[in-house]
């Protein structure tokens, strides 16, 4: 039985930060006084493969055995499974949300949005330089 961290690599050892707490002001102690948490690489998240087995296998767990158990054969927090487990119900259509195609169609529509909208601002803004510069050459002649 894989592992989520065995399945995505070794990607060093995991920060258990807590919310809330500073992370500017912690270090990791195998990596010297000079580094900071921002020095350690995130984990890459699991396979898309890794988690559609791993929810299947909560969701038609036995009789006895609980999710939180299930959690911890595989190497993934409980709630990371509970919410494995909640977006494959979407994704099969059991309940009511955003399927995971959906999502990433919406994260790209906004991504462009966002990009039509700082090309808009910048065109606002030579426009109203180049007002500028029109008002301050026709006054001068």
């Amino acid at each position: 039985m894989a592992t989520c961290q065995e399945s995505r690599g070794s990607h060093g050892p995991r920060l258990g930060l807590s919310r809330g707490s500073d992370r500017r002001h912690r270090r990791h102690p195998g990596l010297g006084p000079w580094a900071s948490w921002k020095d350690v690489a995130a984990p890459k998240p699991c396979p898309r493969e890794f988690r559609d087995e791993v929810a299947r296998v909560a969701r038609d767990h036995e009789p006895g055995v609980t999710v939180e158990q299930i959690a911890k054969n595989f190497g993934v927090h409980p709630m990371t499974l509970f919410k494995w487990v909640r977006q494959a119900d979407v994704d099969a259509g059991a309940t009511p949300g955003t399927a995971s195609t959906e999502s990433a169609g919406l994260r790209e529509a906004r991504k462009r949005i966002r990009l039509l909208e700082q090309e808009n601002e910048v065109l606002r803004q030579a426009r109203t330089c180049r007002r500028r510069t029109c008002r301050k050459s026709s006054t001068r002649s």
